[in-house]
């Protein structure tokens, strides 16, 4: 039984070749974020949404087996509050005078994608079995990520094309690349830096977390968003302190290369860190435009000065401010789904996808959602390599700084993506188990 099982639900075997281009070219349109390249250059929105649905219910066919052997706790009760979520804020909504009918409809369908994508992305975390298949899986993961983030460098050496990914005026001269908001280009090379440490753990070098750490803290850098920067040095000190504690128990001839990597690591940082402060202060010879200088001032408040205010956080206080008002006119079940897209005051959503849920759908719901991702973090928790349990864990720490940093993360394909994915690489922690029983 248990060979069985191995040959039917893993996306190293022979006859699932095909299988593999599939889950590459979903992975492809979800990190490099493709329908939005062609929205933004092209003015066609959606281009590549029925191929991800087909792309989806392809994957979802081949691997519905995995299913038998469970996504783990942590992907039923995340797909449990989506459907919470839709269903209770969704009858909410339709009671309310507040909502739009249409609208409501369209976040509806919106989350439901949702689900079929973090279903299907835990699918292919939990197939992908193997040493030698979960290493070119990672490899590719890495690769995506790379592509990404490298995308923003393209702006610097061409800024025309800088200007076609800019939003506004304000916005061009900071580097995002495929990624419009420069907080979502800062999330992308979060994630590449864990992917780097998971190789360079697995693997046995640390050229890949050097790489990945290198391009990260410059992408952020680069970018200015404060909440890049804050998240890709946390992620740096979390790393480099597994680093140096391997590096203490391991053999006295990897004891240098450990500590080597250590220290570049930590160099790193205190440099990104003086060039941070040093342009908050206009110390630095560099042509940059007022929304630069001021941004840059900001960021620099926020990190030396621990100042969290409406300034230094771009409006952030105020939002969250106006969406916890919203939500203590219906405390227990919500104001109903799309209630915050729009907040009366501030213009725009709470900027926290934690608000956003707890205006909408109440405590009901907020606990379901903080309960499920809990479970995840068990689960990751508990994988049994303790050096890939912390680059899961830091991927989670990279989608809860999102949550905390965007009222549209839970729709946002390529973080439904990786949610679904840490889902199923922790749950072949319970593979051994299912083993044994059989």
């Amino acid at each position: 039984m248990k060979k069985n099982i191995d040959r039917n639900s893993s996306l190293g075997s022979s006859w699932s070749g095909w299988l593999q281009c599939c889950v590459a070219t979903l992975s492809a349109i979800l990190i490099l974020n493709l329908n939005g390249v062609f929205s933004v250059i092209w003015g066609l929105e959606q281009v590549f949404s029925l191929v991800i649905l087909g792309l989806c219910c392809v994957i979802i066919f081949n691997l519905i087996g995995c299913l038998s052997a469970s996504l783990c706790s942590s992907g039923l009760y995340i797909v449990g509050f989506f459907v919470i979520y839709i269903i209770s804020s969704g009858i909410i909504g339709v009671l309310s005078d507040r909502v739009d009918f249409l609208t409501l409809l369209l976040r509806i369908i919106t989350l439901i994608n949702s689900i079929i994508i973090v279903l299907t992305f835990g699918l292919i975390g939990r197939a992908v079995r193997g040493s030698k298949y979960q290493m070119k899986f990672s490899i590719l993961i890495f690769v995506l990520f790379g592509g990404a983030v490298l995308s923003g460098y393209i702006g610097l050496l061409f800024p025309k094309w800088d200007q076609v990914f800019a939003t506004t005026a304000a916005d061009i001269g900071r580097v995002t690349g495929f990624f419009l908001n420069p907080n979502e280009y800062g999330a992308q090379a979060g994630f590449l830096l864990c992917f780097g440490a998971l190789l360079s753990f697995t693997r046995g070098n640390g050229l890949w977390f050097i790489l990945g750490f290198s391009l990260s803290l410059s992408a952020a850098f680069l970018s200015q968003s404060k909440a890049a920067v804050m998240i890709i040095v946390i992620l740096g000190v979390f790393f480099i302190a597994r680093i140096i504690y391997l590096g203490l128990f391991s053999v006295s001839k990897a004891k240098a290369g450990y500590f080597f990597i250590a220290i570049i690591s930590i160099a790193s940082i205190y440099g990104a860190l003086f060039l941070v402060r040093s342009a908050g202060m206009g110390q630095l010879e560099l042509d940059m435009t007022r929304s630069q200088e001021m941004r840059s001032s900001q960021l620099k408040d926020l990190i030396f000065e621990g100042k969290i205010d409406s300034t230094t956080t771009t409006g952030r206080t105020e939002a969250a401010e106006e969406g916890l008002q919203i939500w203590a006119e219906s405390p227990i079940v919500g104001n109903g789904l799309t209630a915050l897209d729009r907040m009366p005051k501030f213009g725009l959503g709470p900027h926290n996808s934690f608000i956003k849920i707890l205006g909408e759908g109440g405590i009901v719901v907020f606990c379901a959602f903080l309960y499920a991702l809990g479970r995840l973090g068990w689960d990751i928790i508990w994988v049994s390599n303790r050096s890939v349990s912390f680059c899961y864990l830091g991927c989670l720490l990279v989608l809860i700084a999102v949550l905390t940093a965007s009222h549209t993360a839970l729709e946002r394909r390529n973080y439904n993506a990786m949610l679904g994915l840490l889902v199923g690489l922790s749950a072949r922690n319970n593979v051994k188990v299912l083993h044994k029983k059989m």
